[in-house]
């Protein structure tokens, strides 16, 4: 009998699953102690911080800005003449006269302006509603030349007022002289005017300045 040759296994390989298995759990240790790290450094950082303090001076809320403030004692406070003159040096040309002056003649001088306006309304007005004395019978409504020239003077005044107050002005006048002044006007600034005097005065010269207007049709 021949004997049958014996097969020999050959054993499997153990060496590198073994050293792959410790790469791996090196790898593992070595990635959380990085992490471990940074988070203690993230923690350590966090609890010593110290934010840095604000800059010195004035912040933006708490800067004012320069007030001037002049006061002539117009309310019975004690201005001496010192400090009316210092503030006075300060001030513009067009104010530092007015400033200067003591609060009695300041009061004065308004005064006195008003007073100088309303002389001067009061004397057209009177001129106004007084007919001159050439005028005759035949020319009731003051159309001659110095009703005119006296018309144009008022509408000069008119123009330069607030309605409410030109509408005051002109209800004294007799319709005739106001019409003369309201047909100088601008057709929007006589609308106002004719708008603020009384509805039924308003009415009756818009009657009176159509009449020539439908008498041409």
């Amino acid at each position: 009998m021949t004997e049958e040759p014996e097969i020999q296994e050959t054993p499997e390989p153990e060496a590198a699953p073994k050293s792959r298995g410790k790469i791996i759990l090196l790898a593992g240790l070595l990635a959380g102690v990085f992490l471990l790290a940074a988070v203690g450094n993230y923690f350590h950082l966090k609890a010593t911080y110290v934010p840095p303090e604000p800059a010195a001076g004035p912040t933006h809320d708490e800067v004012e800005a320069p007030l001037m403030v002049i006061d002539l004692g117009i309310l019975g406070s004690e201005v001496s003449g010192d400090s009316l003159t210092a503030e006075a040096a300060s001030l513009p040309d067009s104010v530092a006269p007015v400033a200067a002056m003591s609060p009695e003649d300041s009061l004065k001088l308004v005064l006195q302006q008003l007073e100088t306006e309303n002389r001067a309304k009061d004397s057209l007005l009177a001129a106004a509603a007084e007919p001159p004395a050439s005028q005759t019978k035949a020319d009731p409504a003051g159309t001659d030349s110095t009703g005119l020239k006296r018309s144009a003077k008022l509408a000069k005044i008119v123009e330069n007022m607030e309605p409410e107050d030109a509408a005051r002005m002109l209800e004294p006048l007799s319709d005739d002289i106001v019409i003369h002044i309201l047909l100088r006007l601008k057709q929007r600034q006589a609308a106002e005017v004719m708008a603020a005097l009384p509805p039924s005065r308003a009415a009756g010269l818009s009657r009176a300045i159509m009449e020539p207007v439908v008498q041409r049709q």
